[in-house]
């Protein structure tokens, strides 16, 4: 009888007839087992890896369902599980949590949804150039946009580090009325060239400025506005054109 003292992140991954009524968790969370023959290596840990990294080859994300098998039988799910609760109590290495995070691994499942809206907002606004979303819109794929950004306006309980992360991709989180430019704001404009007139532009514009009453003080169809305004969102940059005769 060969006796093995386990890792408290591999005690978890044995198969549950491998597992004798000998062992026990102290209240720190360390645990120990007296096993005849058997042992999981760390060889067994970088197996179940296999399995998620090839689920995330195949479905481009690790959402895997709790009760999910492989075609061979494997508790993938469960496996996934085991993986969070490990990370949690700090009983994951280092390379291991870097290996999973390389292939998508989402730590906190409560977070999950919040992920996927900060990547079509991302995306939106690289197409668009701004995130002033319909509250109807949906993307290509059926994703609500519109309607997941109205409920990240009104939630108090956004995950630590996402806001932040909404901020960097130009999440508005107030929306001013719409009205037309007044005849200050106007003048103001006519003053302005280049970078300096890009920036007033969309700060009005953010300000619920609408463009239509702006192109007219500038010369331009509202149609070629819209496009400026995107553009200088983009690169901050603003080409100047001869302003029409009126």
């Amino acid at each position: 009888m060969a006796q093995v003292v386990l890792a408290p992140e591999e005690i978890d991954l044995l198969e549950p007839s491998f597992i004798g009524p000998t062992w026990q968790r102290d209240a720190f969370g360390l645990a120990q087992l007296t096993a005849l023959t058997i042992r999981q290596t760390g060889s067994s840990w970088w197996e179940g890896y296999a399995h998620a990294a090839a689920f995330h080859t195949d479905h481009g994300h690790l959402n895997v369902p709790s009760t999910h098998l492989t075609e061979n039988g494997f508790r993938l799910g469960t496996w996934i599980a085991n993986a969070r609760q490990h990370h949690r109590k700090g009983w994951l290495r280092p390379d291991r949590i870097r290996a999973l995070e390389s292939v998508g691994m989402i730590w906190e499942t409560r977070a999950r949804p919040w992920k996927r809206f900060v990547e079509e907002l991302a995306a939106l606004r690289a197409e668009f150039g701004h995130t002033l979303v319909p509250q109807k819109y949906k993307t290509a794929d059926g994703y609500h946009l519109g309607s997941k950004v109205n409920v990240a306006r009104s939630s108090c309980a956004i995950p630590p580090g996402y806001r932040a992360q909404l901020d960097a991709r130009g999440m508005v989180w107030r929306i001013a009325p719409l009205r037309d430019i007044t005849e200050a704001e106007a003048d103001a404009l006519k003053s302005l060239s280049g970078p300096d007139l890009g920036r007033e532009v969309t700060r009005l514009a953010d300000e619920g400025v609408t463009q239509l009453s702006m192109a007219p003080v500038l010369g331009l169809s509202h149609t070629y506005l819209t496009t400026k305004v995107k553009a200088f969102r983009a690169t901050s940059r603003w080409t100047q054109r001869p302003r029409r005769e009126n």
